[in-house]
């Protein structure tokens, strides 16, 4: 699943309107939790705090290659473009 994350991410310009927000997890209540429960929960967190790293690149890479297009029309960087 991180490769097709990654794949729209690595390509400047083309990456524009592609990244896609991972899905938060449900929140648990740890008390009423087996321990297999417990543990599926927390790789749900770590995977989603992998996947929310990649997210936040590809929206810098996004906001970079607008910033390189402008540059290049001689025009600013309009937020919302």
């Amino acid at each position: 699943m991180l490769g097709a994350i990654l794949v729209p991410c690595g390509s400047g310009a083309l990456a524009q309107g592609l990244c896609v927000e991972p899905p938060m997890p449900l929140p648990v209540d740890g008390a009423g939790l087996s321990a297999d429960q417990m543990r599926a929960a927390m790789a749900d967190a770590r995977n989603f705090i992998a996947q929310s790293g990649l997210y936040q690149e590809c929206l810098i890479n996004e906001v970079e290659a607008a910033k390189t297009q402008a540059a290049a029309a001689s025009q600013p960087l309009r937020p919302g473009d």
